[in-house]
């Protein structure tokens, strides 16, 4: 739980979760609303990233399968994080980095439109180079 405490201090500085800076950070209940609110905050970057993609409408919907398969991983790895499962949490977030890294190679992604997501991603593998 002291991990789940402590990302969610970290992601509340991260320009993904400005809205939900606005309160006090809550633990427990509370937590895993605000874990999802930052998971969100995380589709919509990606979501906008993408039509704002050069490649948006001759490969829509692989650029959606990233934005899909990448929010579905962080998202697991946030339950993770709540579960204290460090293992899981690393290996998801690892996952949710090489998707988003291989799209930016296929230039579905310009890498500063993503870059909240990928500071999410820095949170989350704090020993790994994003």
């Amino acid at each position: 739980m002291r991990i789940v405490h402590m990302i969610i201090c970290v992601l509340l500085a991260c320009p993904v979760a400005t809205g939900a800076a606005a309160g006090p950070v809550r633990v427990s209940g509370e937590s895993y609303a605000l874990g999802y609110d930052v998971i969100g905050r995380a589709e919509r970057v990606l979501k906008q990233a993408a039509v704002d993609s050069p490649k948006w409408h001759s490969k829509q919907d692989s650029i959606q399968r990233d934005v899909h398969d990448v929010t579905f991983l962080l998202e697991q790895a946030w339950r993770a994080a709540e579960k204290s499962n460090d293992a899981a949490k690393k290996e998801y977030a690892h996952q949710a980095l090489t998707v988003l890294q291989r799209a930016v190679m296929r230039g579905h992604f310009d890498p500063d439109k993503i870059e909240p997501v990928l500071a999410l991603i820095r949170q989350l593998l704090p020993n790994v180079s994003v």
